[in-house]
């Protein structure tokens, strides 16, 4: 048999489906995979819900060099919570007036109406940011 596999992208209406030549359709599960290596950095920054096709929620991971700052905001107009993974390295978010010291493992969840920000340390360090809804 011959299978043709259709990606969500590129034609919608038959998403992970596969044919067979007798036309005989059946469904796979619907996900979608990148590695984020091989998505655009942005200032050490990459972007993976659109190439995720994420509807519900957003997930970024973040390169931090020696000294880095994020920008300092909140999601309280979107109503988004977020979870920042630390996965290397060691790192400080400050989240209203209080700083909490993260090490390599440490998860945080940030309520959508509270100032936050990363400070990153004197080494590299990779935040994986996770959002929704």
């Amino acid at each position: 048999m011959i299978y043709l596999i259709a990606r969500n992208r590129d034609y919608p209406k038959l998403a992970n489906a596969y044919y067979s030549l007798r036309g005989q359709a059946t469904l796979m599960s619907d996900y979608t995979t990148v590695n984020y290596r091989d998505v655009d950095d942005q200032h050490g920054m990459h972007f993976l819900r659109d190439e995720l096709d994420c509807e519900n929620m957003g997930v970024t991971v973040v390169e931090c060099e020696p000294g880095w700052e994020g920008k300092e905001h909140d999601h309280e107009d979107e109503g988004h919570e977020e979870v920042y993974l630390l996965m290397e390295g060691e790192a400080t978010v400050t989240i209203g007036d209080e700083e909490v010291e993260m090490s390599e493992g440490d998860a945080i969840r940030i309520p959508p109406d509270a100032t936050h920000q990363i400070h990153n340390g004197d080494t590299e360090s990779r935040f994986v940011l996770m959002g929704a809804p």
